[in-house]
């Protein structure tokens, strides 16, 4: 087994435990806190709060930060609650998201009303989207308490909050370009990569730059660190939509669900340019199983897959160029080159 393997094993298993300790804390055993709590607990790579741990060892920091890195963690699955809802995704991980858990406790303990709202027919879909919205909102103060209860020096503390306050900012920023993408008639590969840099890359890159900033790293090795990051994070996100499309990968969620959603991804905007029959498809209020597979098809005919892993390359190495002149321990540095490495063939 590899260092890389060790170190995610170990502290997964770290984070795992920490975070488990505090979600029973700060929420209580009621059914809506429960669900809460079902969800954070039930998988996910903890890849975030791992990002911020290599990089506060990395730059030789000593204390144990399990804590503070949590808070990363809990910013994740704020946005993933949120960005199921605006999705209308029922499936997450393999299991329910949120606001099917929602509905469907309501529905178990309430009979379904009609009624004619403005946003709104059904009690249910109300209370549903109602509570994920709360759902989402609980976990990201409780990341932020990760950060603001901390013991670390003060300066460092406000510096950290002000990086995870920012890129909250910036992620929201970029869900909103995401859903405007929906309704855009064309979608050019320099928009979307500037929603992929703000919805995907920034946290991320807050990730990298918390823990260098707790380890007390200097501003040169920050720049190099949040340069590597937003590069893979970027690879993490074209090769995430390829996951997408692709029978073979284990997304954990119904292959074509981009599709399905109407998304216009970046294997779909390349493919725009030399088949117009996707958007056909996308424009399709229900999309069957042929519908999709002919999409996939015209993805693969089109060079659209092959043109997106090769970009997938493209920016995993230019991270790895930064992440080499960060200068970090060795172990840490070892650490990075593999997570690069892996953006590039992970199946789930």
């Amino acid at each position: 087994m590899s260092y890389f393997e060790k170190e995610v094993i170990k502290l997964k298993k770290e984070i795992n435990k920490e975070l488990k300790t505090l979600i029973n804390k700060k929420l209580d055993n009621t059914s809506f806190e429960k669900i809460i709590k079902q969800f954070v607990l039930s998988g996910g790579k903890r890849l975030r709060p791992i990002i911020l741990l290599q990089a506060y060892k990395g730059v030789d920091g000593k204390k144990n930060i399990i804590s503070e890195a949590l808070s990363v963690e809990l910013f994740h699955n704020s946005t993933l609650i949120h960005d199921d809802l605006m999705d209308e995704d029922e499936q997450r991980r393999g299991m329910p998201t949120v606001q099917k858990e929602l509905k469907d406790y309501f529905l178990k303990k309430h009979c379904e009303k009609e009624y004619a709202g403005v946003l709104f027919n059904k009690k249910s879909s109300k209370n549903a989207v109602a509570n994920t919205i709360i759902a989402g909102n609980i976990l990201l103060i409780i990341g932020s308490e990760c950060l603001t209860e901390s013991k670390i020096e003060p300066k460092k503390i406000t510096e950290a909050i002000n990086v995870y306050n920012k890129a909250y900012y910036l992620v929201n920023k970029g869900q909103v370009m995401d859903v405007a993408f929906e309704n855009k008639k064309k979608v050019s590969e320099k928009e979307y990569l500037d929603m992929a840099t703000k919805k995907t890359a920034e946290l991320i890159k807050a990730s990298i730059e918390i823990g260098a900033i707790l380890g007390g790293a200097n501003k040169r090795q920050i720049k190099k660190l949040k340069d590597y990051a937003e590069n893979i994070a970027i690879a993490f996100q074209i090769h995430d939509d390829l996951m997408d499309v692709d029978l073979e990968m284990n997304k954990g969620r119904a292959v074509g669900s981009d599709i399905i959603q109407g998304k216009k991804t970046l294997p779909i905007i390349k493919a725009l340019k030399k088949d117009k029959k996707i958007i056909q498809i996308l424009n399709k209020s229900v999309k069957t199983k042929k519908d999709l597979s002919q999409a996939i098809t015209i993805l693969n005919k089109t060079g659209a897959i092959d043109y997106c892993k090769k970009l997938c390359k493209k920016k995993t190495m230019a991270g790895v160029k930064s992440l080499l002149e960060a200068k970090l321990e060795k172990s840490s540095e070892e650490f990075f080159l593999k997570l690069a490495e892996n953006l590039l063939t992970r199946k789930n």
